[in-house]
């Protein structure tokens, strides 16, 4: 069992004293490696409607729970996390835009969510570094979905683990970026490379869906780890 969710939980101070909070999920960890990762930047919704905060709340409060045996966490430390934790229980988060509906997908905690994909789908897009031959056959039924990996990932894997009529592909090792300056000295290029991004995307009917965040496509993420991801769903028209 791997402890791997990427979220941050900010709070702004305002100049009236009031407090604004922000929820970050991710697929990037605390590191400087340039592959690409996908952020969900979510802020209190003004009017009161939106996502609903108490998956994120009981993920908060059941942290201290996932610490090393003799390691608690400082009294000081575990009050600050049960501050936060109770400031967000009033709280809803903002959909962002073309998305209707979002709701936060915690994993591997007593209080975690399950298996958040169908059984099937007019359209499958899976995006992910890792995965294992478990996951492509329990990932929904679709008649051509497409698997977006890494090229050593592919190799381990194997042909006859990729379900049939699923089109793999791999990311080139520099991807197109719209900042690249090809009048810049190489050296002083900073361009993305690699595959972080753990995102899958599928339709059904008039209805998009998109979970993202830190778990990727194995049954590990998915039966056992601690992770954080969000579903946000649509109209697949936008």
């Amino acid at each position: 069992k791997a402890f791997h969710p990427k979220s941050r939980v900010l709070r702004f101070l305002n100049l009236d004293g009031t407090l604004r909070p922000r929820f970050i999920c991710l697929s990037r960890n605390l590191t400087e490696d340039r592959s690409w990762d996908t952020v969900l930047v979510m802020d209190e919704a003004p009017d009161g409607a939106g996502a609903n905060t108490a998956p994120l709340v009981s993920f908060l409060q059941g942290l201290p729970a996932l610490t090393l045996p003799g390691s608690p966490l400082s009294k000081d430390r575990q009050l600050q996390l049960d501050q936060l934790a109770k400031s967000l229980k009033r709280v809803r988060l903002e959909v962002p835009e073309p998305f209707e509906t979002a709701e936060l997908w915690p994993l591997g905690t007593p209080g975690g969510r399950g298996w958040p994909l169908p059984d099937q789908a007019e359209d499958l897009l899976v995006i992910s570094p890792f995965v294992d031959a478990g996951f492509l056959q329990r990932m929904p039924d679709s008649p051509q979905p497409w698997l977006v990996s890494r090229p050593e990932t592919l190799d381990r894997l194997g042909s006859d683990a990729i379900p049939g009529g699923c089109a793999p592909y791999v990311m080139q090792r520099v991807a197109e970026t719209d900042d690249l300056d090809v009048t810049d000295e190489p050296s002083t290029l900073e361009v993305s490379a690699g595959l972080h991004a753990k995102t899958f995307v599928w339709q059904d009917g008039r209805n998009g869906h998109v979970f993202t965040g830190s778990a990727n496509a194995t049954l590990a993420a998915f039966n056992g780890n601690v992770e954080f991801s969000v579903l946000l769903s649509g109209p697949r028209s936008s």
